[in-house]
């Protein structure tokens, strides 16, 4: 499922692909041309962030399919 941002100048929603993002990749509004991107310091930032995100997930639906259904 792909990611999506609001573009910070005109406020359009940007798509990007995570896994492109933390390689580098600039994403760009396809109604102004600005264009998202992540400065090689934050990378590793955002990709511990989503990792965590993910195993948070996990654990939610762990619990979610453990609850025993109300009668």
């Amino acid at each position: 499922m792909p990611n999506a941002i609001p573009c910070p100048c005109c406020r359009n929603i940007i798509y990007f692909d995570l896994a492109l993002l933390l390689k580098g990749e600039a994403f760009e509004c396809s109604q102004c041309h600005s264009r998202i991107s992540l400065t090689p310091q934050s990378r590793p930032i955002v990709a511990e962030a989503s990792a965590r995100l993910e195993e948070l997930k996990q654990k939610a639906s762990r619990q979610l399919d453990e609850k025993p259904e109300k009668q």
